[in-house]
């Protein structure tokens, strides 16, 4: 089995076998491309499933939090970061190479916009979870995606709502 998890508006977290029986006019699901959600299905390997994380950016230096955030995690050497930057040109470039080397898959190059970043960086992932996580967010401590593991554990579970937190 192999999972998707995605920071939505309302922080909607879903597995992927619930992708394709969702019938819930979301905008986010509604623009990305379903077919690069259903690729690469595979088994869970022994231990805890892999996280791949993807952070599209375009011109936006408060993906320093976003890389700070993730590396804080409490299973950090088991994510899968992956960065899709839309051929900024600011000092977002400069923020990256900073973070090269917690950094699995960079994908540096023009996009049709945030949801096309997101489809490549889906694409790309190799994780039995995968989760987006926009370049001006984070975590708000640094257990959540040791919590996110612990609530997929639950094979019944077809999803589950986080809360937001503003600062």
């Amino acid at each position: 089995t192999r999972y998707n998890l995605f920071r939505t508006v309302g922080n909607l977290i879903l597995p992927r076998r619930s992708i394709a029986s969702l019938s819930v006019d979301i905008s986010v699901w509604s623009t990305i491309n379903r077919e690069s959600l259903d690729i690469a299905i595979g088994n869970l390997n022994a231990g805890a499933p892999k996280i791949s994380i993807v952070i599209p950016v375009r011109n936006d230096v408060r993906i320093r939090l976003a890389f700070e955030s993730i590396r804080t995690q409490s299973v950090f050497e088991d994510v899968e970061l992956i960065v899709v930057d839309g051929d900024s040109d600011d000092d977002t470039k400069q923020i990256i190479e900073l973070y090269i080397d917690s950094i699995s898959t960079l994908i540096a190059e023009p996009d049709a916009g945030i949801y096309d970043a997101m489809n490549k960086g889906i694409s790309a992932a190799t994780g039995e979870i995968v989760g987006i996580l926009n370049a001006d967010d984070r975590y708000v401590h640094e257990r959540v995606l040791e919590q996110v593991l612990s609530a997929f554990e639950d094979s019944k579970l077809d999803g589950f709502y986080a809360n937001m937190a503003f600062t």
